[in-house]
């Protein structure tokens, strides 16, 4: 990964996207010397989407471990809850 200043990054723009979707590089943006964002490679976003997913779901699984039939709630009861949050 490189960083480059946001005016840098604006600059270049072709260049930077090119290194990133081409040469598969991870650019960290800042400005003042304060990181900003990061522009990376679409598959290293896909992989992250598919981490977020598995962990979703570990998270479901250990939460209908701890219930049971009573805690089941019927489908009009959860939009109801739903709007009203």
């Amino acid at each position: 990964m490189f960083r480059m200043t946001a005016t840098d990054v604006r600059k270049n723009f072709s260049e930077t996207l090119n290194k990133v979707s081409y040469g598969k590089d991870r650019v960290m943006i800042h400005r003042n010397e304060k990181d900003l964002a990061v522009i990376v490679p679409l598959e290293d976003v896909e992989l992250l989407e598919m981490i977020e997913d598995k962990v979703d779901l570990m998270l479901v699984e250990e939460a209908m471990k701890d219930s049971g039939p009573d805690d089941l709630m019927d489908w009009e009861t959860f939009k109801k809850e739903l709007d009203n949050e």
